[in-house]
């Protein structure tokens, strides 16, 4: 062969089980995580100042997300 040169690359083949086990992967780390809350009794009061917990207002909530 003068300048050509014929290359085999060598693709493994994926298991028919990738998927499935994809899928339960994500299913357990979902189940372990809890949803983060933010605990106010435990913050300064400088910083429930900076985030506008006491400029004595109720707290907004978004309604239409919760619809």
């Amino acid at each position: 062969m003068d300048s050509l040169t014929i290359e085999q690359t060598y693709e493994p083949k994926r298991s028919r089980f990738v998927p499935l086990l994809t899928r339960i992967g994500d299913a357990l780390l979902r189940v372990g995580r809890s949803p983060v809350r933010l605990d106010l009794e435990c913050l300064p009061d400088h910083i429930k100042r900076d985030l506008g917990f006491l400029d004595g207002r109720e707290p907004h909530y978004d309604l239409d997300l919760l619809r």
